[in-house]
């Protein structure tokens, strides 16, 4: 078993422009998409569903690179394939942190990826969000989420909180194009609505691009690029009365929480999705 808590964002400040997402279960699963780009430069993922301990705060596992129906179609499970292994992820925590909370700024580790060929190792440590007007870490809406009937897809939060000054940034990983070819838009930050519950969460929607898989990563060749649209985040969350004030039910798994994008050239159609925290299920 992998001591500490490992969801949520992980990255490489000095190569700003890729991330890999991790959640893991209740068995000690562990769930890692690694949010990149291919060949071409075009935003894309690869999955690792279920990395196993393979030593002292290590998990190793194999990796796919599925397909699945457009983003602006109806989704059918039956549609996203997982295909064969294309690579093995391996991730070694190095210095982590082991309160649930999981909040502070020096976890650290090393991720190393064989995906189709194209081998590397990069150091890692957690993407914090904080506060905007003081040194407080956001981070109740942190992991992955998904929708069950729709499993394929997914989106992942980190940030979020409690007051107005807590940002979001959200990645939905799902597939465009005829062949359904995997690709992410991202959130990179957000507005905050509505003082109490729901809260709300808007911002602008971007597909960036960034250097091919197998070159050299370069954060100069990122590229955010304009809006595409834009993401809103519905929260409900259930609250219980707590001394004066109300304490957010957060890791339970239970509340619903949805979100709507509207894309750019869809004729203000909005694509809207219910959700719920992955963790626990896969």
């Amino acid at each position: 078993m992998i001591a500490g808590n490992q969801r949520g964002v992980w990255w490489n400040p000095e190569q700003s422009g890729w991330a890999l997402a991790v959640d893991r279960n209740d068995r000690g699963v562990t769930f890692a998409s690694w949010i990149t780009y291919d060949e071409q430069g075009r935003p894309t993922w690869y999955v690792m569903p279920d990395g196993e301990a393979i030593g002292p705060n290590i998990v190793e596992g194999n990796v796919f690179h599925p397909v699945g129906p457009e983003f602006a179609s109806t989704f059918t499970a039956a549609s996203a394939r997982l295909g064969e292994p294309v690579g093995k992820f391996r991730i070694e925590w190095t210095h982590i942190d082991q309160s649930l909370d999981a909040d502070r700024n020096d976890e650290r580790g090393v991720f190393t990826f064989d995906v189709k060929g194209v081998k590397g190792t990069t150091p890692i440590r957690r993407f914090l969000y904080q506060e905007r007007s003081r040194a407080k870490v956001c981070s109740d809406f942190r992991g992955m989420y998904w929708n069950p009937g729709e499993s394929g897809w997914g989106i992942v939060f980190e940030g979020g909180g409690s007051v107005y000054d807590c940002p979001l940034f959200a990645a939905w990983l799902t597939y465009e194009g005829a062949e359904g070819r995997p690709t992410w838009f991202v959130m990179p930050n957000s507005k905050l609505y509505d003082e109490f519950f729901p809260r709300t969460h808007r911002g602008s929607l971007y597909r960036p691009t960034g250097p091919s898989l197998s070159s050299v990563f370069d954060p100069k060749q990122v590229k955010l690029g304009d809006p595409v649209g834009s993401l809103v985040v519905d929260t409900t969350i259930p609250a219980t009365l707590v001394g004066n004030g109300f304490q957010a039910l957060y890791y339970t798994g239970f509340y619903p929480v949805s979100f709507r994008v509207t894309m750019n050239g869809l004729n203000g159609a909005a694509i809207q999705k219910k959700i719920r925290p992955m963790r626990f299920e896969f």
